[in-house]
């Protein structure tokens, strides 16, 4: 609703799944309901984890993500530029460098303002370090219409390090049991998140199910 303090769509770092072709449906969502199409920050960079972004292209580990195993894992080809994933989307981009970011909040503020000023749909944030998506938060929460922020965990970690401590305090309701069984599926290629399913399954109360060629899936009773 327009209450909605954070619009926030998450997105893998390393660029997988149809997240430009959700992000044109989302943005449509959004206008409906603000009356305005939002501006969007796309910052997929997630530090922690190795994965950065430095002139518009995702880097795992300090490695170009098309020249990893991950990539190739994934049945995607190209270039892991994520500027053309945008355009090929049909949005108009800016890119903002890491020497631009470091100028600080309010020269990035003002470059973001200029830009939906010019009519521009997405805006991507280079970000290396954990101070550089602080900064793209911090200069993003600034902006007078509320943006969409489109990233990986580490710019979540980031809004909330920048934006909640002046915020009114949280009334979420803490996790409770719930009396269903709750279906995960996991569709991944990835190792990790295998690896991840593989530990969910030997719980107790898993029931296991898998399907050839298609996602592993499992019920977990009486979480």
């Amino acid at each position: 609703g327009t209450s909605t303090r954070v619009l926030y769509q998450k997105m893998d770092s390393s660029l997988r799944g149809n997240w430009a072709t959700e992000l044109v449906h989302i943005r449509q969502a959004a206008a409906t309901v603000l009356g305005h199409t939002p501006l969007t920050i796309v910052a997929p960079a997630f530090p922690e984890t190795g994965r950065v972004t430095i002139d518009g292209h995702v880097f795992v580990n300090g490695t170009a993500l098309e020249d990893t195993d991950l990539w190739k894992q994934t049945g995607l080809t190209g270039s892991a530029d994520i500027q053309l994933f945008l355009t090929e989307a049909g949005l108009k981009v800016e890119l903002a460098t890491l020497e631009q970011g470091a100028l600080g909040p309010e020269a990035l503020n003002m470059r973001l303002a200029n830009c939906m000023e010019a009519g521009c749909d997405a805006f991507v944030c280079d970000a290396q370090g954990e101070g550089d998506l602080l900064t793209i938060a911090t200069a993003s929460r600034m902006l007078a219409e509320k943006p969409l922020w489109v990233g990986s965990a580490g710019l979540m970690r980031a809004l909330v390090r920048g934006g909640e401590r002046s915020g009114p305090p949280s009334s979420a309701r803490p996790c409770t049991m719930v009396g269903k069984p709750i279906l995960v599926v996991v569709g991944s290629a990835s190792g990790a998140s295998h690896a991840q399913f593989d530990a969910l399954a030997a719980q107790q109360g898993v029931a296991l199910g898998a399907w050839v060629s298609a996602p592993r899936w499992c019920w977990c009773r009486g979480w």
